[in-house]
């Protein structure tokens, strides 16, 4: 199945891609501190997603994000909103609060005492369902999901919108 996505990518990327041929995730776009949970994922899309090329993720939102908020881009940063339409067996859904567990190394706790290790703990950012009922993630709100893929065709993409981070 086929859904449409959206992903903010810096113009230099965009540019990169246009004569590639193709968008994929860099090492260099990764701050240093995050490396380790990068590598997390990176283990994870190997093993749950079907279609894999081994590239670090690209990160793509279910839900079309607001321009007009902060915090997408360093500010003044020339990027680009793409929509894309890519398969589902391309992608690995999460949550996006939830995500900060593994970013952060906290253990993304059990509401019904189970008592697993930390990182084990973090596998629970894909079961959507059970975050749903989860008192601390989706059970008065709304989940926040986000996606990654490794690598996105240019035939994928249908729209470009270019903007300046704010």
């Amino acid at each position: 199945m086929i859904n449409t996505f959206y992903s903010i990518q810096n113009f230099r990327a965009w540019t990169e891609a246009q004569t590639n041929g193709f968008l994929s995730g860099h090492s260099e776009f990764i701050d240093p501190d995050f490396i380790n949970p990068y590598c997390w994922i990176v283990a994870q899309m190997k093993r749950r997603l079907t279609v894999y090329e081994g590239e670090y993720p690209i990160w793509l939102w279910s839900i079309r994000p607001d321009l007009r908020r902060t915090g997408y881009l360093k500010k003044g940063t020339k990027a680009v909103l793409l929509e894309i339409e890519i398969s589902n067996d391309r992608v690995l859904l999460s949550d996006f609060q939830a995500w900060h567990c593994v970013l952060n190394r906290w253990t993304l706790e059990d509401h019904k005492g189970e008592d697993i290790s930390m990182e084990k703990s973090w596998e629970r950012i894909f079961d959507l369902e059970y975050l749903k009922t989860h008192p601390d993630w989706g059970q008065f709100n709304e989940l926040d999901i986000q996606g990654v893929t490794d690598k996105i065709y240019l035939s994928q993409i249908k729209s470009v919108k270019l903007f300046i981070c704010k």
